[in-house]
């Protein structure tokens, strides 16, 4: 067995790929592609705020954000989607023996080559 250190060698930051991305977001009116890897649109299509997150098959949140009223976010196809209003605008209520039921948070997963939308809450 030997004595020698291991050696330790510097990597150029310039020379490595950047970190993959979950979801882009884009700019009001911009033209979106779905035939792409980011091929499933969140479309908060309404007058409120809300907070979205993404879960990996265990799941763990992968990816948490906020999406204001008029923002459209692509991200793949087949993750687990949750969304919860941020100001309990869309919050549907009722009374305990009703037949409504209360939500905090709508859950789906996402499909290829469509656009969820927040007003129906609904592809």
């Amino acid at each position: 067995m030997s004595d020698a250190q291991p050696k330790l060698m510097e990597l150029d930051p310039s020379s490595q790929s950047p970190a993959p991305q979950r979801r882009k977001v884009f700019a009001a009116g911009q033209v979106v592609s779905q035939d792409s890897d980011y091929s499933c649109i969140v479309t908060n299509d309404t007058n409120n705020p809300y907070i979205v997150y993404l879960l990996h098959d265990n799941n763990w949140i992968a990816e948490l954000w906020g999406q204001p009223p008029g923002t459209s976010v692509a991200i793949p196809p087949t993750w687990k989607l949750r969304i919860m209003p941020v100001n309990n605008g869309d919050v549907v209520t009722g009374t305990t023996g009703g037949s409504q039921t209360y939500w905090a948070c709508w859950s789906t997963t996402t499909q290829a080559n469509s656009t969820f939308y927040f007003s129906k809450m609904s592809y």
